[in-house]
């Protein structure tokens, strides 16, 4: 154990994040209850299992333990959509095969309405809060990278024309999830998820 400057006794190493992490697990935990206005740092620290005195160690107040909470979940969601694209990318043998299964991918997953709300929270707070944006923002910059990564090497692959406009190809991947929550907010809203994947292949896109 450790004594911070405060006085506190911590742990360390794995102990130390693993303290940090239960607080936020509890923090995201309030907040989609009871949203970010109605969060009490004495309530998270209570389902946490710890003393707001010890939260306080690790979070500089409410605002920083929100952003934390949002950042957390973000991951977690960036994260599930790249799994997604390694498996599509992994398990293609040619390029018909790649955009088929891409196809079936987005329609099937991208239609979890909590995925989408919990996504649609995350960027709202954002927008809002600069400490959820400052939060954020290095998580989708590492997601916007892998994903050109990827992209990458199915033009290596030849599946794509060698040409291609991958931040344009980029965009639109990253868009689908969003059209289909604003589907959530406005029902009149149509996206057609296949009409917008086909236009992501370019009409010279090579042959299998």
């Amino acid at each position: 154990m450790a004594t911070s400057r405060q006085g506190v006794r911590t742990s360390q190493g794995g102990d130390d994040r693993n303290v940090r992490l239960l607080i936020v697990d509890a923090a995201f935990s309030v907040l989609q209850e009871v949203g970010p206005t109605r969060l009490r740092v004495q309530e998270v620290a209570r389902r946490a299992g710890v003393s707001a005195t010890l939260l306080y160690y690790y979070f500089d107040g409410k605002h920083a333990l929100i952003a934390a909470a949002y950042a957390r979940d973000y991951a977690l969601i960036l994260e599930r959509d790249l799994e997604l694209t390694r498996a599509v990318l992994a398990g293609s043998k040619s390029a018909s095969e790649l955009f088929a299964s891409t196809l079936e991918t987005y329609s099937l997953t991208f239609n979890d309405r909590d995925i989408r709300r919990r996504r649609l929270d995350a960027l709202s707070a954002a927008q809002h809060d600069p400490l959820v944006a400052a939060a954020i923002a290095p998580l989708q910059k590492d997601y916007i990278d892998e994903l050109r990564t990827q992209v990458e090497a199915i033009r290596d692959e030849g599946w794509l024309s060698a040409d291609i406009d991958i931040e344009a190809y980029l965009l639109v991947m990253m868009s689908l999830p969003l059209g289909l929550v604003f589907r959530d907010l406005d029902p009149t809203y149509e996206v057609d998820v296949f009409a917008a994947l086909a236009l992501m292949v370019p009409k010279n896109t090579a042959a299998d």
